[in-house]
């Protein structure tokens, strides 16, 4: 049941934030719980761009139900900067003087 809610909210934000210049073609997270209550997330997006665009942004929430979350070992397999705003994390993926297409 959890798991099935973090796929929800995912799926919701990707929805809220999403913008027209691409299309989401997969979406897969992959979510493991230890007995410390350490979540592991993997997420994949494969994306399908319509016009040139330099990358995308995700957005990581850093409060759930009112509980600080800990985010901590961030990876990706593209150029990627972040950015610490408050509640959330900006993750722009991507090079910044490249267009994909």
């Amino acid at each position: 049941m959890l798991k099935w809610s973090f796929s929800l909210f995912f799926l919701v934000v990707s929805l809220v934030f999403g913008d027209s210049g691409y299309i989401i073609d997969n979406y897969k997270v992959d979510i493991d719980i230890n007995n410390k209550n350490i979540y592991s997330v993997d997420e994949n997006i494969e994306v399908n761009f319509l016009e040139p665009r330099r990358g995308i942004y995700r957005i990581l929430p850093e409060q759930f139900n009112g509980r600080e979350i800990k985010i901590s070992n961030l990876k990706t397999n593209v150029q990627t900067s972040a950015k610490d705003e408050g509640n959330y994390i900006y993750l722009r993926m991507g090079d910044p003087k490249r267009y994909i297409t």
